[in-house]
């Protein structure tokens, strides 16, 4: 195939996709269903708990800082993440200072250090979440409190992430969402509910303070017919669990005592 047959197929793919996006969105408002912006929420909670002088630690932001650009609030902004080659490819000056670190076991430097985390996307690539949630507890100060953004291991797209062959499932990926293209970590969702995070919480001493739940995703909105189909089997998952969501967003804090 020529590059100009691969653009012009490239283009009309785009435009595919784009219409069926919107047709999605317009399904949702027929049905009464609001826009909710999952940026805006996130960003206005993490922006809630930050304060002047507040050490912070990225972890699992790798090259997509939460701050792009220095908040003049943060005294230090450190980023960690499993390999030092993701933070490199961050916005130069977007960390004070980055290292490698598993999550699952902090060094003993980083335990105690930060007044605030940003947990992103992150422990459903981690094989037990117990051990994810513990290595961010002891990485706060005393008082400290840690914002985690995680899919729900029961939404249809961590189920099909968990069943379809890696292969297989990368190559749908990126060809329906590009700009995926350089995140395709492979994902467990180990004991992914809010019930069970708020055990292995609780377990480790600290305390959700802010729990948020979503029931949007932008995976099947790439095709008309897959989207109403996944709408149904959500009401489904709904009336079989109340733990369902697509993903869930919890702030804990650690006991000033600690």
């Amino acid at each position: 195939m020529s590059e100009r047959s691969r653009k012009r197929n490239g283009r009309l793919l785009e435009r595919f996709l784009t219409w069926n996006r919107e047709a999605s969105r317009g399904f949702d408002r027929l049905l009464g269903i609001g826009w909710e912006s999952i940026r805006a929420e996130e960003r206005r909670v993490i922006e809630s708990i930050l304060f002047e002088g507040a050490k912070v630690a990225d972890v699992g932001g790798g090259k997509k800082p939460f701050f792009s650009t220095k908040d003049p609030r943060i005294d230090r902004y450190v980023g960690l993440d499993l390999e030092v080659s993701e933070l490199e490819l961050a916005p130069v000056g977007s960390y004070d200072m980055f290292e490698a670190c598993d999550v699952t076991r902090p060094s003993d430097a980083l335990k105690g250090q930060f007044d605030i985390i940003i947990c992103k996307n992150t422990l459903e690539h981690v094989l037990d979440a117990g051990d994810g949630l513990r290595g961010l507890h002891d990485m706060l100060k005393p008082g400290g409190r840690c914002y985690v953004a995680v899919p729900c291991r029961l939404a249809l797209f961590a189920t099909l992430n968990r069943w379809v062959p890696e292969l297989v499932k990368r190559k749908v990926l990126f060809a329906l969402f590009p700009e995926k293209r350089t995140d395709g970590f492979k994902a467990y969702y180990d004991q992914a509910t809010p019930s069970r995070y708020q055990q292995l919480v609780e377990k480790c001493g600290s305390q959700i303070t802010y729990e948020k739940r979503f029931y949007w995703s932008s995976y099947f909105t790439v095709f008309v017919p897959a989207y109403i189909a996944w709408r149904a089997s959500t009401a489904v998952a709904r009336a079989v669990s109340s733990d369902y969501c697509e993903r869930f967003h919890i702030v804990f804090t650690r006991p000033a005592e600690q």
